[in-house]
């Protein structure tokens, strides 16, 4: 599986029409964000507001990458419903545009601002987690991969416990290589003992 940062994520399957250009709606710049940076931070902040309107501010980071700002300014007269809210939404919006999320199909920085308007958006709302049906099996995270001078990585070896495992429930890999074994050893040295232990 390609690391996270390598993810491929189709905007084009999320545009939507407005005023006659494709558009990609700041819930699928998060999406798309989320997608090849799990890790980003998003911090957004009210720095100014009034008995019917709101000035945000938005920051994204990623950690290792870019970093960006984007401010917004909404009333209750031009969204009467959930304006607040909206406020926030723009300012993320604009932020993520500046990263290059929704750049092509953004309005954002448009020099006519009066001929193409900002569509209106409603706040992001992100779901619940489903939870687990207790019978539901769930695999543990492997470590991640490191190569050993065998070639031989943590993956390896971890797929191969589990394997042994499905055939012999009470099997465990403590009594071999300790409990955390990437802290004492290779990788190959764990999957040396562990083939000498269960004569793989």
């Amino acid at each position: 599986m390609p690391p996270e940062s390598q993810r491929a994520f189709d905007p084009t399957a999320y545009l939507t029409e407005h005023q006659g250009r494709k558009y990609l709606e700041v819930r699928w710049r998060v999406l798309w964000l989320r997608t090849e940076h799990p890790d980003a931070v998003i911090e957004t902040e009210e720095v100014a507001s009034g008995e019917d309107w709101v000035k945000f501010r938005s920051r994204v980071t990623i950690p290792g990458g870019g970093s960006a700002t984007g401010h917004a300014y909404q009333s209750k007269q031009d969204v009467p419903a959930g304006w607040y809210e909206k406020g926030e939404t723009r300012s993320l919006g604009r932020a993520l545009v500046c990263l290059g999320y929704g750049t092509q199909f953004a309005t954002e920085f448009d020099e006519d601002t009066a001929s193409v308007p900002n569509p209106v958006e409603g706040p992001i709302e992100f779901p619940r987690p489903r939870p687990v049906r207790a019978s539901t099996p769930t695999r543990p995270e492997l470590p991640v991969p490191t190569r050993g001078r065998g070639g031989v990585t943590w993956n390896d070896f971890w797929l191969a416990v589990r394997d042994h495992k499905g055939s012999h429930p009470g099997f465990e890999e403590s009594a071999i290589v300790g409990k955390d074994p990437s802290k004492r050893m290779t990788a190959e040295e764990a999957m040396r003992r562990f083939r000498e232990a269960t004569q793989v």
